[in-house]
């Protein structure tokens, strides 16, 4: 014999009768409760009976004598009094809510701009003054917004976790594939920092880059080290290592070490414990063009120009005696500059300058009665030659550097300033200075040999790269065989070779390209990849600006926190984060 349920109090689907309003006093509220307009207590349960039995614990108020019109007026005072109530919580509520985010805006302009987090109260200032010039009397408004310096720093932590679960859900998501760019320097603190930066390609081409996690190696920085510090951090944002598709480092030996570098030991990981095969190591392809022109036998007379400079600037004498012959010449040229082996691109302007005032440094030697490396014709005619080449050399180096370069772009920009070297060289053996317009002789070209030696790593997967760049000028044969039916249908298709040819978007091109699954597979196993390690090298200057000399004591987990305000593009949800402070009870 079955038992007959009981019903829930959801089933039954009560409803507030009008009349217990003015028979009870009793009203409904948005919750869909009862609430008593003359004690204020909440009855839970809408059912008459609940009303009538309440409201006999007020048989003897002077409310519950009323009858007729008094009765109808009393009740409908203490309706609006409720109210009135209500919307002035409801008021209050959201005007702290409109503080709080107003808090979290500025916060995230602060940190996105490396300021320090006193600087709220300053802005904070400026904005009542503001107000109190344009509108007097709301300043009071404003002076509310929290903006001191514990909760900057708060509300800067907040934006940064939201920005990191952002991020892990981008990545983490199904069969999303993503690449790693490792890259590790010192603070002015001497605490060596690893940056480890994150690119991922969704299976619908939904791209993300953004910094993954800042890692502070405590003692070595040994490839053992960094090794377990990459690890660590990859298990606790919870990423699966299956989708692991590459990594690029700056090469330094604890990098690359065949036996224990870091890639070495990371790949061999990865292989065991994931079953992952396809990762491809590249050395930064920035690095390597740097260290490619170093290397060329015109480095002498780079070190010469740089002695020549500094003789002039790091006399204090000397550089006033030489500006003031500057002055006296009434010569067109800046001041002679600084080199700087850390900027890629001061080569060559270091060495143009000296060109431009090889006369004048000149006249500044004989006054001191010191021989001078421009006496020399020949040097002259090598440094005329270093200047042009390095002018080249620099066109090259700014098109490689910028955020969300895709590694294909990167190497056809290297493989066409390799064609341009060789070309160059036809032209110096013609004796063809065309190109070469501070070059008045000959010169030996033997140094564009090197140039061409390296980029070996990117050599391996030229085909991929090149396949997946210009699928239609690929010879099918050339191709695997499992791509050839695909390649052949792609060529065909008019609209998309359109735009292989019109060098568009890469990753927007393949997006469209659903026609053809395996080619479109392979296009985002490679265009995941990092090219360069430039995200990195970049955040390390950014790093330098907010550690500085007046935040040597900038703890490790905010300089991370204001460091991913500043890398990312990500816009934060500042109404979301300013809800769930308020729920929290936080201000």
């Amino acid at each position: 014999m079955s038992v007959k349920r009981k019903r829930t109090v959801t089933e039954e689907k009560r409803a507030f009768n009008i009349k217990w309003e003015l028979d009870y006093f009793m009203v409904e509220t948005a919750a869909h409760t009862m609430m008593c307009l003359i004690c204020n207590q909440v009855v839970k349960t809408v059912k008459g009976d609940n009303a009538r039995q309440h409201f006999r614990r007020h048989v003897s108020h002077k409310y519950a004598k009323m009858v007729g019109e008094s009765r109808k007026s009393r009740l409908e005072s203490l309706k609006k009094s409720v109210q009135m109530q209500t919307s002035c919580i409801s008021s209050f509520i959201q005007s702290k809510n409109k503080l709080c985010e107003a808090s979290y805006i500025v916060a995230y302009h602060l940190g996105a701009a490396g300021k320090p987090y006193s600087d709220g109260e300053l802005h904070k200032r400026c904005l009542v003054d503001v107000v109190r010039c344009i509108h007097p009397g709301k300043e009071t408004d404003y002076s509310p917004i929290p903006l001191s310096r514990r909760t900057i720093q708060r509300r800067q932590d907040d934006i940064a976790k939201q920005l990191m679960i952002s991020i892990q859900t981008k990545v983490n998501e199904e069969a999303t594939l993503f690449s790693l760019a490792i890259d590790e320097s010192t603070d002015i603190k001497d605490s060596a920092q690893l940056l480890i930066f994150i690119r991922s390609l969704s299976p619908n081409f939904e791209f993300c880059e953004d910094l993954l996690s800042m890692e502070t190696l405590s003692t070595h920085t040994r490839g053992e080290d960094i090794f377990g510090a990459v690890k660590n951090a990859c298990i606790r944002n919870g990423l699966d290592l299956k989708n692991l598709r590459g990594i690029c480092t700056d090469g330094a030996p604890a990098m690359i070490g065949n036996t224990n570098g870091f890639v070495t030991r990371f790949s061999e990981f990865v292989s065991k414990e994931y079953d992952n095969n396809q990762l491809t190591n590249l050395h930064c392809i920035i690095h390597q063009e740097a260290l490619s022109v170093k290397s060329v036998a015109l480095n002498d007379t780079l070190k010469d120009v740089n002695r020549i400079i500094l003789y002039i600037r790091a006399n204090g004498l000397h550089h006033r005696q030489f500006q003031e012959l500057l002055q006296e010449r009434e010569t067109s040229a800046e001041d002679i500059l600084y080199h700087a082996a850390v900027r890629w691109l001061s080569q060559g302007d270091t060495s143009r300058r000296v060109l431009q005032l090889r006369e004048e440094i000149l006249e500044f030697y004989s006054t001191k009665n010191k021989d001078c490396p421009l006496q020399n014709e020949s040097f002259v005619i090598y440094l005329a030659f270093l200047v042009d080449f390095l002018s080249h050399v620099n066109i090259l180096n700014r098109s490689l550097q910028g955020k969300e370069a895709t590694i294909c772009t990167m190497y056809k920009k290297v493989s066409d300033f390799r064609d341009k070297c060789r070309l160059l060289k036809l032209h110096i053996q013609q004796r063809d200075f065309f190109h070469f317009t501070q070059l008045k002789s000959l010169i030996d070209s033997c140094e564009i040999k090197d140039f061409a030696d390296r980029f070996k790593d990117f050599q391996k997967i030229s085909h991929t790269l090149r396949l997946v760049a210009f699928p239609h000028l690929v010879e099918t044969e050339s191709a695997p065989p499992h791509l050839q039916m695909e390649l052949l249908e792609l060529k065909n298709d008019e609209q998309l070779v359109t735009k292989f040819k019109c060098e568009e978007n890469l990753i927007d091109t393949w997006k469209m390209a659903h026609e053809y699954p395996l080619l479109r597979e392979l296009a985002r196993e490679t265009l995941v990849i990092f090219g360069s390690t430039y995200v990195c090298e970049s955040a390390f200057s950014q790093m330098k600006y907010l550690k500085n000399e007046y935040r040597t004591r900038l703890l490790n987990g905010n300089l991370e926190s204001q460091l991913r305000l500043m890398v990312s593009r990500e816009v934060p949800n500042f109404a979301s984060l300013s809800s769930r402070m308020q729920n929290q009870g936080s201000h």
